[in-house]
């Protein structure tokens, strides 16, 4: 009962009213009719809410039909747009290839070689106009360079003569110099002969004196002399005392070097002594450290042997294990020979009912590929005459398919003929345009008349020899 679901009473009814078609009772047809009129006089009033459910459905179906008719409108635009961008695409493309062209590229050519002359005739205008600036310039500049050189050369003048001015001032006053000098050096003179002859005066009292001095230093000499003899005997009594000193002295130092000696092999023996206690520790140290390398050296022997002999009953058991698996493998190898022997006897008894079987299907088969035959070749010569009937099916087309090639090449010849016709008109009127610009702007639109003449008496043919 969880699931089931409970409808209204209208509800069933409505339900059979559209399963069951029953006639309708009078009451109810004066209902439906009662309904419509109510319905059909409702309809009119602006006030009730069906009415203002309907303006509003009303309402947004012109909405609807407003935005619909403005998508419309954007639609053409945007198609008219696209399609005039094709277009001016399809113009360019058509201009793109009509350039690539021959004629209109030979066209293009001379119309660069137009521009190259007239180029030309500008810069060999333009050189021109630069040679008259540089002849002007050099002009000037000589006239510059004239003036300057003039400048430089009254400087200059004006410089020697400033020169030559102090060279003569210089030199008059080189001449005073001069003069000067001679009369200074005649007063020397003078004044040197003066002061020879008193320098020779006073040479003689001091050679007078200079005597006197010799004797009296003499005397002085020969006390000095007493004297120094004097000096002499003290200073040999300093010296054997200094001696003395010094014999004092080397056996002091003697008597120390001794005790320092006495030093040194007390403190080499002490030392001695220091080593002989380290080496003793050592030594000690060695022997430890061997004992116990011996003691690790047993025990690792010991060890060593316990693990070899340990192997070796390892190897023994696994040598054991695998005689026993072989042997195992052997025997399973023998049975799986003697299953195999049995099963080989059985195939070969099988094979012997199978080839007899084989035979009969064969001979049976045989048969079948007779008849096969036979029905093969029925079946071949109604193909062959088969492929000869599409044979000539296919000579008829292909005669039909050259008369319609034939008649479509004539058209397209007559088409070509146009075109090749409305082509040369339009490179006329192309040409004629781009003579007209290039003269208006100037240029020299000789290489294209001479073109067109060429291409006018020759044909198209100019284009591949240009």
């Amino acid at each position: 009962m969880s699931n089931a679901t409970v409808i209204t009473e209208a509800q069933l009814e409505a339900m059979r009213a559209k399963v069951y078609q029953h006639e309708a009772t009078p009451q109810q047809t004066e209902r439906l009719r009662l309904k419509a009129l109510s319905t059909q006089r409702t309809a009119r009033w602006p006030n009730t809410l069906q009415a203002r459910r309907d303006a509003k459905e009303q309402a947004r179906r012109d909405r609807l039909a407003a935005e619909e008719a403005e998508r419309v409108l954007i639609d053409e635009q945007d198609a008219e747009e696209r399609a005039e961008l094709r277009r001016r695409q399809i113009e360019s493309a058509n201009k793109m290839l009509y350039d690539d062209t021959d004629r209109p590229k030979t066209l293009h050519s001379k119309m660069l070689l137009s521009d190259v002359m007239h180029e030309r005739v500008a810069q060999m205008d333009y050189a021109q106009q630069i040679k008259a600036l540089k002849r002007q310039q050099d002009d000037a500049f000589l006239l510059q360079q004239a003036a300057r050189l003039k400048a430089q050369e009254e400087a200059e003048l004006a410089q020697l003569q400033k020169v030559k001015k102090k060279a003569l001032e210089q030199r008059d006053a080189q001449m005073r110099q001069l003069d000067d000098l001679k009369a200074r050096i005649l007063a020397e003179r003078e004044a040197s002969r003066v002061e020879g002859d008193r320098i020779r005066q006073q040479a003689i009292e001091e050679a007078e004196e200079l005597k006197q001095k010799e004797a009296a230093m003499r005397a002085r000499a020969k006390q000095a002399n007493l004297e120094t003899k004097k000096a002499n005997e003290i200073l040999l009594a300093f010296k054997k005392l200094d001696a003395q000193r010094e014999l004092e002295a080397d056996a002091a130092i003697a008597a120390y070097a001794a005790r320092k000696a006495e030093l040194a092999e007390e403190r080499k023996r002490r030392e001695a002594e220091r080593e002989a206690a380290k080496e003793a520790r050592r030594q000690a140290m060695r022997d430890y450290m061997e004992h116990n390398f011996l003691q690790a050296k047993a025990a690792s022997d010991a060890r060593l042997a316990r693990d070899i002999q340990e192997a070796e009953d390892r190897a023994e058991a696994n040598a054991a294990e695998e005689a026993r698996l072989r042997q195992q493998e052997l025997e399973s190898i023998d049975r799986s020979r003697k299953r195999q022997m049995e099963i080989k006897a059985a195939l070969g008894q099988a094979c012997k009912s199978q080839e007899a079987q084989f035979a009969k299907d064969w001979q049976e088969r045989l048969k079948q590929l007779k008849a096969e035959e036979v029905a093969e070749a029925q079946a071949r010569l109604e193909h062959n005459k088969q492929y000869i009937s599409f044979l000539q099916h296919q000579i008829d087309i292909k005669v039909a398919r050259a008369a319609r090639q034939k008649c479509q090449e004539d058209e397209e010849d007559a088409s070509r003929r146009y075109m090749i016709q409305e082509d040369d008109e339009t490179f006329q009127k192309y040409a004629d345009v781009c003579i007209d610009e290039w003269r208006q702007q100037g240029k020299d639109t000789k290489p294209m008349e001479l073109y067109m003449d060429t291409l006018e008496k020759y044909g198209n043919s100019v284009t591949r020899r240009i």
